[in-house]
């Protein structure tokens, strides 16, 4: 009976290595607004403090050629408004934001995002 117990812990241990990345996915963008992080996570404030809407955000490795998907998805950050993402904490990225029809409204590169985190600030 023993046995029996110790090969099922094993095999549900063996099958969440599997189906647990699928299930939560750690590259990419974390769900804004969610409250849940995974691992050693830092979060990235955005602050908007332009008088127009963000409607791209981008976070990528620094040294990466791409800056990859748009961390927003559909959602916008308005004009006083701001937003929290997640990354690895320990980590340099670069950041973009850009308006609505895709311009280029600021970008930083080189930015070591510490385990309590940063604040990117748009505008004054």
């Amino acid at each position: 009976m023993v046995v029996l117990g110790v090969v099922l812990c094993g095999a549900l241990i063996v099958g969440g290595v599997i189906v647990l990345p699928d299930i939560l996915p750690l590259i990419g963008p974390t769900p804004t607004g969610s409250g849940v992080i995974f691992g050693d996570q830092a979060p990235v404030l955005l602050v908007n403090n332009l008088d127009l809407s963000v409607c791209y955000f981008y976070i990528s490795p620094s040294g990466s050629s791409e800056w990859g998907e748009d961390w927003l998805g559909s959602d916008r950050i308005g004009a006083g408004e701001s937003r929290t993402f997640y990354v690895d904490a320990g980590q340099t990225v670069d950041l973009r934001a850009e308006d609505c029809q895709g311009g280029g409204l600021d970008e930083q590169y080189d930015i070591y995002v510490p385990s309590e985190g940063i604040t990117y600030t748009l505008g004054p």
